[in-house]
């Protein structure tokens, strides 16, 4: 079992480090770095005791921990804009992937690029 360090004043800091950081990088799109320190960020507070947070004043914890709420709101709602971004980028690709095959069928017929008029006759 991990020992638990104390999340004193200057841990709280490192935590809001750490968020405003995550924040930086999905602004950025480098969600593999939002990634890599939120789970920085996640062993700090599995590493600490709440017994410790006792030591900050309540006004001190309370500052500190909005700001990390916030922080927090403000990747969630950059999370969803990517999210959607990359849906619709996929819908995107899908449609073009399903253009490209219909005109490969086409040129596979021997119809091409022909179309017939009302009178059956082929034209381009």
């Amino acid at each position: 079992m991990k020992a638990r360090t104390s999340l004193d004043s200057e841990s709280l800091q490192r935590l809001l480090n750490l968020s405003s950081k995550m924040v930086e990088y999905a602004e950025q799109g480098e969600w593999e770095s939002v990634s890599e320190y939120d789970h920085k960020r996640r062993n700090l507070l599995k590493t600490s005791s709440r017994d410790s947070l006792r030591s900050l004043s309540n006004e001190e914890y309370e500052k500190i921990k909005d700001e990390i709420f916030n922080l927090d709101e403000k990747i969630k709602q950059l999370a969803s804009i990517e999210r959607k971004r990359v849906i619709k980028e996929g819908l995107r690709e899908k449609a073009q992937v399903a253009a490209h095959k219909s005109y490969q069928r086409a040129l596979a017929t021997d119809n091409g690029l022909y179309y017939v008029k009302a009178d059956n006759r082929k034209t381009r």
